[in-house]
């Protein structure tokens, strides 16, 4: 793979042999470099549990969700997709889900 001149902003650049993202800013700047299947998706997960709860789940890209629960409900999921954080927060009411909030920290 080679690439000779980037001149693109706001812009996700892909090689050709799916091997290499770029994700450049609004001015250019590189925000992401990463080797992976092309577009980024998370591949490869490793599971931990802990009292028998899925807890975390980290790809061979870097990218890492975490789980977390309360009394052994889940309440909240974090993605870690090597730019920012999207949380999930799954809302209940008398133990039934009722709405899930995201918010990109």
């Amino acid at each position: 793979m080679s690439v000779s001149q980037v001149s693109y902003v706001n812009q996700t650049l892909i090689s050709t042999d799916n091997s290499i993202d770029i994700v450049l800013d609004s001015v250019g700047n590189t925000d992401l470099t990463v080797s992976g299947s092309g577009n980024n998706s998370p591949i490869n997960p490793v599971f931990t549990y802990t009292s028998g709860l899925l807890t975390s789940v980290a790809y061979s890209g870097g990218q890492t969700k975490t789980l977390t629960y309360t009394g052994g409900v889940l309440t909240q999921l974090d993605f870690y997709n090597l730019v920012n954080t999207i949380r999930k927060t799954f809302n209940y009411t008398g133990g039934v889900l009722t709405s899930i909030t995201q918010v990109t920290l």
